[in-house]
């Protein structure tokens, strides 16, 4: 259970989110006001996560 976020132009991983057995991720959001930061939701909760490129 990761994410993996990747530069498609570079084919590139640019980042990898290593998920845990008590977050199971099941939704990814990136709202417009987010600027550089997703969301990551589960069955239980969500959480954000910054992305600096």
């Amino acid at each position: 259970n990761s994410v993996h976020v990747i530069d498609i132009e570079e084919n590139e991983t640019l980042l990898k989110i290593d998920g845990t057995s008590q977050f199971d991720v099941t939704a990814v959001v990136h709202p417009l006001t987010y600027m550089n930061k997703i969301l990551l939701g589960s069955a239980d909760c969500f959480e954000w996560v910054e992305c600096a490129y």
